[in-house]
Parts: C-alpha cells; sequence; structure tokens
C-alpha cells in the first residue's frame, strides 16, 4: 500500500497533466482557425475529429435534438467542389492544422451567428410593439440558411421585400430555423418558444430531415432522461483525453466506403448502406417508407400529424399558418402529406420543391440556348424498346488533360470502373458539336428506368481521381422516345444547389418570392395592412 499511493498519485498527475494539455492544444488550434471546413458525405471519411467539438455551433438537447449555442460565431468554407481523389476529401476533415489548403482559398464562405436565444438572426425584442406584423419562420436547414449568408436566407430575403412593398409598415420576421430539425422538434419549438412571440403568420417548413433513413424514430429517442451522476459518463463527456483515445479507436476500425461503393448502394434498394446515409435519398421511392418505417426519423403518418397539431396550435392563438414543402426531391410521401394537409385544412402551400424545379428547367433551357445546342424532344409515336440517352457535361472553367469520363453501375457506363467510359467532344457518340466543350456519350437504357452516375476529368482508370462533386447524379429514363438528349450540366455544380441537400442564396430568394406573393393575399395580412 505504501508503494501503490506514490504510483497512484503519479500517475493521476500525468494524465490531469495530459488532459491539460490537451485541452490547451485544442483550444489554440481552434482560436486559429479562420474557417470551419464542410467535406460533405462524412460518412465516408469516419469520426469527426474531438478537437472540432470545440468548433460546434449546436449543443445536444434532450428534447429537440440540438439548441443553438448562444452567441456563438462560425465561418464555414464551402468544399463541395471537385476533388483530386478520395483520399484529400478524408483528410480535410481529419486534418489538425487550422490552416486552409490553398486550392480551397478561393471556394465560398459563409458565416453564421446565433443570437442570444440560439436562433440565427438578430436579437429578438423583449415585448412586442403596437402596428407591428409578426412572422415566424419555424424549419429545418433551409430556413436555418444552411450555405448562405444571413441576408440571403428567406427569411431575411422575405422581410427586405415586405419592407420594400410595404415601407411604412413595421414587419418582423423571425428566423427559428434549426439545423436537422424535423416536425418532431418543429412541435416542440412552436410550443415552447414560437406562440410565445405572439406570431400573426407562421411558415412551417419541415420535411427533409423527417425522411431520413437514420435508424430510429425522434419521438423514441428524443425524451427527457433521468439525470443521474454517473462517473463513466461524467469521464465520457468531459476528458478531452478519453475522447481522443475513443476517436483513434474508431479510426483504426473505420472502413472506408468509396464513392464506387457509394453509387452501388444508392441503385441498389437491397444494400445495407441504404439505410445508413442519406445518400440513398435519391434512390428511395414513395413505396419504400412504407418498408422502412421503423428505420425513418418520422413516420408519414407522425409527420401528417405533427404538421396537422401545429396548423391547430398556431390557429389557436389567433395567427395563420402557411405551409413549406422544403426539399429538393420531388414525389416523396412527405410532399404528397403537405398537398393533402393544403387541401383539407384549407392551409396555403409554397413547394419550393416546384419552385426551384421551374427555376432550373429555365436554366437547362437559357444553357442550351447559348451553347447553340437542342434537346430531341421525346416523341409519344415510338416502339417498344429502349431508349438512348446522350449524357452532355460542360467543362465551364476547368481544363480537360486527357479526356472527360462517366461511370456508373451498369455496363453501359463501365461497371462502377472510373475513368474507363470516355466521353467526346469531336461531334460522335451522340456529341452534337465538335470543340465547344461540351462532352457527350450515349448510352442505351430501359425505359423508366432509374440511372446513377457521376463524372470524372482525366484520372487514371480504375482509380477514383479528379472527381465530379460528392454527390450522385441521378435522373429516369422516360418512357417515351427513343433518343433523348439529357440537360447540359456543368461539372461542378448542380444548378440551383449549394450541396446535395440544399437550393442556394438564388433558390432562397426564389422561395422568399413566392412566400411574400402568398402571405399578401391572405386575408391575416391585408387586414394588418390597412388596419
Amino acid at each position: 500500500m505504501r508503494n501503490l499511493l506514490p504510483v497512484t498519485i503519479v500517475t493521476l498527475i500525468c494524465i490531469l497533466a495530459l488532459e491539460a494539455g490537451i485541452r490547451i492544444a485544442y483550444r489554440t488550434r481552434n482560436s486559429r482557425v479562420e474557417y470551419v471546413m464542410l467535406p460533405y458525405m462524412v460518412r465516408n471519411f469516419g469520426a469527426v475529429p474531438p478537437w472540432a467539438d470545440g468548433l460546434r455551433i449546436l449543443d445536444p438537447d434532450d428534447e429537440l435534438l440540438y439548441r443553438g449555442r448562444p452567441h456563438a460565431q462560425r465561418t464555414y468554407l464551402d468544399l463541395f467542389c471537385p476533388m483530386r481523389s478520395e483520399e484529400e476529401r478524408k483528410a480535410l476533415l481529419g486534418r489538425f492544422g487550422p490552416s486552409i489548403p490553398d486550392q480551397f482559398k478561393n471556394n465560398p464562405v459563409w458565416s453564421v451567428s446565433l443570437n442570444a436565444d440560439g436562433f440565427r438572426d438578430n436579437e429578438f425584442p423583449a415585448a412586442r410593439t403596437a402596428n407591428t406584423i409578426r412572422i415566424i419562420a419555424l424549419g429545418d436547414s433551409w430556413t436555418f440558411g444552411h450555405n448562405a449568408q444571413f441576408d440571403q436566407t428567406y427569411p431575411s430575403r422575405l422581410r427586405a421585400l415586405l419592407k420594400l412593398d410595404f415601407p411604412e409598415k413595421h414587419i418582423e420576421v423571425f428566423n427559428l430555423g434549426m439545423l436537422a430539425y424535423t416536425s418532431h422538434e418543429g412541435l416542440k419549438l412552436l410550443r415552447q418558444k414560437a406562440l410565445g412571440l405572439q406570431p400573426d403568420i407562421v411558415l412551417i417548413g419541415y420535411s427533409m430531415n423527417d425522411a431520413s433513413i437514420s435508424g430510429w424514430h425522434d419521438k423514441d429517442v428524443l425524451v427527457p432522461k433521468s439525470k443521474r451522476f454517473s462517473l463513466k459518463h461524467f469521464i465520457a463527456e468531459n476528458s478531452e483525453l478519453y475522447k481522443l483515445a475513443v476517436y483513434l479507436g474508431q479510426l483504426r476500425k473505420f472502413e472506408s466506403v468509396t464513392m464506387g461503393d457509394t453509387i452501388k448502394a444508392v441503385s441498389d434498394p437491397n444494400d445495407k448502406f441504404l439505410y445508413e446515409s442519406w445518400v440513398s435519398a435519391d434512390a428511395l421511392e414513395a413505396k419504400d417508407y412504407e418498408r422502412l418505417e421503423s428505420r425513418v426519423r418520422v413516420t408519414p403518418a407522425d409527420y401528417d400529424r405533427n404538421i396537422r397539431e401545429m396548423i391547430r396550435l398556431v390557429r389557436e392563438r389567433g395567427a395563420v399558418p402557411i405551409l413549406l414543402h422544403n426539399e429538393l426531391r420531388p414525389g416523396s410521401p412527405y410532399q404528397a402529406a403537405l398537398q393533402k394537409i393544403s387541401r383539407e385544412a384549407n392551409v396555403p402551400l409554397v413547394d419550393s420543391c416546384e419552385v426551384i424545379g421551374k427555376e432550373r428547367q429555365r436554366i437547362e433551357a437559357e444553357m442550351e440556348q447559348k451553347l447553340g445546342l437542342q434537346t430531341l424532344s421525346p416523341s409519344t409515336n415510338r416502339d417498344a424498346g429502349d431508349v438512348q440517352v446522350i449524357f452532355r457535361v460542360l467543362m465551364d472553367h476547368a481544363s480537360v488533360p486527357k479526356t472527360m469520363s462517366i461511370v456508373g453501375p451498369y455496363p453501359q457506363l463501365g461497371d462502377n470502373a472510373p475513368n474507363k467510359v470516355e466521353m467526346f467532344d469531336d461531334g460522335t457518340h451522340g456529341d452534337q458539336k465538335a470543340g465547344d466543350n461540351v462532352w457527350s456519350f450515349a448510352a442505351t437504357f430501359s425505359p423508366g428506368q432509374k440511372i446513377f452516375y457521376m463524372y470524372t476529368n482525366s484520372g487514371e482508370e480504375g482509380k477514383w481521381e479528379n472527381l465530379d462533386l460528392p454527390k450522385v447524379r441521378n435522373f429516369v429514363v422516360p418512357s417515351s422516345g427513343s433518343k433523348i438528349y439529357r440537360p447540359i450540366e456543368t461539372f461542378g455544380k448542380l444548378y440551383l444547389q449549394a450541396d446535395g441537400f440544399h437550393t442556394n442564396a438564388q433558390g432562397y430568394e426564389l422561395m422568399a418570392q413566392a412566400i411574400r406573393d402568398l402571405i399578401v393575399q391572405t386575408d391575416r395580412f391585408q387586414s394588418l395592412v390597412h388596419r
């Protein structure tokens, strides 16, 4: 015992010294971070390093999943862009050095500042003044304004548009959007915070996260837990040394998922990876949600109940509810639920998916006209059989040292072998105009088949080099027409998208305009304006 006591004391001193050293190193590192990097597709990179914990803007919450950290301020560097290799993208997340690699220094950035309540807005006034028209925007990362500056979010743009139209009126638009929220958290937030702000109009915008295949239901896991002290829990939550050890252990066990694995998974509805990642969202059909009901964050039935209860509560307080479908993917059961609720409950609906989809079609048509290329319209009179599809991608500002390639999990697209199936810019193989920097490739598929694919630029055959965006592109082969031209895509860009899940500033502007047009038509707004 006499020998054990000194050893124990020395061991504790060493552990505390290591703990203090790690904390000092993290704090020093984070104090020098100018931009927080967003590499996307974290599922492919392994565990999030513990030193990044100090840069979070959200704190865990037993009832609301997360709450915004009061007065948090961060600037994010957008890395939704082409990369030389998968390894390069993966290395960005685990990078300890605070500097930004030179090749990304000109990438877009966006800043976030949260108010005292943890929301991305100015401070909320303590009391409501007379003759105020108050609008509250509830929602997820779309409402929060992911990938956009504060004045580019649709609540901010809505506020600016209404003030421009009605300069003599005091119009407030409060942004209560929160990253990762579903209608489950939205309903709680409405009760806890939004109704107490005495709104006249409430925008309700949830659906994308509700449809996420996470493996659990929010209503089952987000429940208050008893606060019993546990030494193990205390160490796990507060010891940086422990967190670092866990992180290093996770790195050793982590099995990387390649882009080839991802493309194959989203094209195979029976693949296990389909249930573990948002990457699978584009692969799901409405019927799949019945089969995957136990794994979706909010089931379609619960989503319907949550939205209807929010409408009831808003109306009970004398305010007007307006529904928003904020998602890029059409045809989900959540979009259908909103459309049904809108009809049955007589609630206005702004379908951002449709608004953005129409503008995307306009951009695609404008691109063809600008480049002098035509789209061969599908004919309704055709013989039964396969459809020839011509893929087209524009190399806008990037050079092509060797050749462009296309890859997908089909024999026509190389059976998932990258840099194998070459595209052409010489007037052959479906290419319409030689030397216009629009690379083309023709392949035949069955009508109604859903196609998943990516582009690569001059990489080595069989290696995932010089990748396009970290997003699997997809479309459904039309059931009419023996030959179709795909819209001209741009390498390193998705029209009206800032990433695979969110629109960009231009899309938020379109949403704000559509919401403004609808709001000003409501009887409640008209009565407030003319009182």
